[in-house]
């Protein structure tokens, strides 16, 4: 078991820029806050805003290269995404840039499993704004198996989770047949008197 922030090569925050100075959006550099993050998802591969370079330089806002682990700490929080695309990031969120060894995808789906995510839960603070400490995030101790392992759990743990996405669609499928077929048999569009009791 290692500290979550044991595994990052560097660990950075985010920011806004100033939307009163037009200078400062409208760039080429992809930017988000913590809303274009689909929890179903295990991928940021999308951004809601571009920056110029002068709104990066001249605000808090840090440019984060792809393969690191973005997770929610102020809104949004408990949201976890491994981004696909060198992206600025608001304060929403805290970027976790890997060791080599270690692998953000299994990183991203720790941080989403079971316990963690009802520790996100439990421990948001705030009036107005809830949000965890990111330095209380970075104290979380998880399991740290070699990184081959790391990369054979992460495959496993993410078909898993699709199985799952793909048996609640089908449960919610199934029950609007149930409905609709109820409705018809109710209303009389379906009789039921020709078939066959043993069926």
């Amino acid at each position: 078991m290692v500290k979550l922030g044991d595994l990052a090569r560097k660990v950075v925050g985010g920011g806004t820029p100033s939307t009163k100075i037009a200078e400062y959006w409208d760039g080429d550099i992809p930017w988000t806050t913590s809303a274009a993050i689909d929890e179903k998802t295990l991928y940021l591969t999308t951004h809601q805003r571009c920056i110029t370079q002068k709104g990066l330089e001249e605000s808090s806002a840090q440019l984060i290269p792809k393969g690191s682990v973005l997770i929610g700490t102020r809104v949004g929080v408990g949201k976890t995404a491994v981004t696909t695309l060198d992206i600025a990031i608001s304060q929403d969120l805290t970027a976790l840039i890997p060791k080599p060894d270690v692998s953000a995808e299994y990183v991203a789906l720790v941080l989403k499993s079971g316990p963690l995510a009802k520790w996100f839960d439990e421990n948001k603070r705030g009036t107005t704004i809830k949000g965890v400490s990111r330095n209380d995030v970075l104290r979380l101790m998880i399991p740290l198996p070699t990184f081959r392992e790391q990369q054979a759990i992460a495959t496993m743990l993410w078909t898993l989770r699709q199985m799952e996405e793909a048996d609640k669609k089908h449960i919610i499928a199934l029950g609007d047949l149930f409905n609709s077929l109820l409705h018809h048999l109710v209303t009389g569009k379906v009789r039921v008197e020709h078939l066959d009791s043993g069926e």
